[in-house]
């Protein structure tokens, strides 16, 4: 199970399979899982509960409407390296699934984050912010708690869109844009 556990995290950048602990050490007979390690801690708490919500939407989803987000690994690597850039989340493009539900891994194609949150309908592509409003909408949520969790997912919706900075973009400003910020001088970075 260690040398199992080892090995994929070397390989899987984002999502990570999850054996069942020995039986000695599973009493709930705890099964197979899939652990989603989308992002790090996020500056605030409404941002580390906006993506928080959307993940556990997004897995619900995934489930209930069995998506199929499957690509080749070789995208998924492409993907991490692009995702190192400066300002990626608004000026680069992704690979990406854009049919959810079909079984074939046809149909990848590099989309921005913003399409593959918000979606693009002059092509067809679903956003996976409208596959986890589908959750809300099965399950009848409405009212406070909908407006609270749409807040969330607007928000995510928004940088992804560009709308709102990401937390890299706004330090970035923050640091150069103060007054005891001198570029080129190391000794008064912050």
């Amino acid at each position: 199970n260690d040398h199992f556990e080892n090995l994929q995290s070397t390989n899987w950048n984002t999502v990570r399979f999850k054996p069942p602990p020995p039986a000695d050490k599973n009493p709930l007979g705890i099964k197979w899982r899939v652990e989603f390690r989308p992002m790090e801690v996020g500056l605030s708490d409404f941002e580390n509960s906006a993506f928080a919500v959307f993940i556990i939407l997004l897995a619900r989803a995934i489930r209930e409407q069995a998506l199929d987000l499957y690509m080749p690994l070789s995208l998924v690597d492409a993907n991490m390296a692009k995702s190192h850039e400066r300002d990626a989340a608004t000026n680069e493009f992704f690979w990406f699934r854009t049919a959810h539900t079909h079984a074939s891994h046809t149909g990848v194609a590099e989309l921005s984050l913003d399409e593959i949150l918000n979606g693009r309908a002059a092509t067809g592509v679903v956003g996976l912010l409208e596959r986890a409003r589908t959750v809300l909408d099965a399950e009848g949520c409405s009212g406070e708690e909908r407006q609270r969790l749409e807040t969330y997912l607007d928000f995510i919706g928004q940088r992804a869109a560009g709308a709102l900075k990401t937390p890299a973009a706004w330090i970035r400003e923050f640091v150069t844009s103060h007054p005891e910020y001198k570029a080129g001088d190391r000794k008064s970075v912050v």
